[in-house]
């Protein structure tokens, strides 16, 4: 079966939820509270990732499995950095890291792990 591809937020919100013995050992209860009518997850919490997600969708990632889709700016940075770091291809590798560095920087963007100066 293959793992649904779910929003950052809604990937964390599950997570949250099932790292409480309630919902870990009862993961029907879940499904029930979305099934409720208007915003079932208090906004205070991580579970309000889950509001306005298609009931369907949650019972196919607690079914099947889930992984939070990275956003382009997430995929970026890992990229960059899997290339600032490969000591088997140097040059190639301080090519390409050199490379998104600069049009990061051109495109006046400011991306977590590649040029926020954070890391």
């Amino acid at each position: 079966m293959t793992k649904v591809k779910l929003k950052k937020e809604v990937a964390d919100a599950l997570d949250y939820l099932l790292a409480s013995e309630l919902y870990r050992e009862n993961r029907s209860h879940i499904l029930k509270v979305q099934a409720r009518s208007g915003p079932a997850w208090q906004t205070s919490t991580p579970a309000k990732g889950l509001n306005g997600v298609d009931i369907m969708t949650i019972a196919e990632a607690l079914v099947n499995g889930y992984e939070a889709d990275m956003t382009p700016e997430e995929r970026l940075a890992a990229w960059y950095k899997e290339h600032k770091r490969d000591a088997s291809k140097v040059m190639y590798s301080r090519g390409m890291s050199d490379g998104i560095l600069h049009t990061v920087d051109t495109l006046g963007l400011t991306i977590k792990g590649i040029n926020d100066h954070d890391d």
